[in-house]
């Protein structure tokens, strides 16, 4: 195995990397605007602060295993992120909690999440 690569302030536009292991690599100051990301494993990594304006983010969690099952997908955790606008299609949502949160204008299944809210206020106190 090589040892470990070591580049600070290096500029490598259009590049293409394929097939790598990068471990415990650390990546600081990176501009990927623009960049492709195809059969990531990204556990347990860590991403801050960030733009993700325009990420799109499709086929989460564990690919499935021999027997055409997904294991079940580890837990996310997003922490003062701007999802304004954002849409969230055939998404386990299942055990999340929402807290603190501005949810203005946000629907489930059509309806108004701040109308739930009140209804629900209402009924329990």
């Amino acid at each position: 195995m090589p040892s470990k690569i070591i580049k600070r302030h290096v500029s490598i536009p259009e590049s293409i990397f394929e097939d790598l292991n990068l471990f415990g690599s650390r990546f600081t100051n990176i501009n990927l605007s623009g960049a492709t990301f195809h059969d990531i494993n990204f556990s347990n990594v860590s991403i801050s602060p960030a733009n993700f304006s325009g990420v799109k983010f499709m086929h989460i969690g564990p690919a499935p295993d021999d027997t055409g099952q997904y294991p079940k997908q580890g837990p996310v955790s997003f922490t003062e992120a701007d999802f304004n606008g954002s849409t969230f299609q055939q998404v386990n949502l299942s055990d999340v909690q929402i807290s603190d949160c501005i949810v203005d204008g946000m629907t489930i299944d059509g309806i108004p999440v701040t109308d739930m809210i009140i209804a629900y206020k209402e009924k329990h106190g």
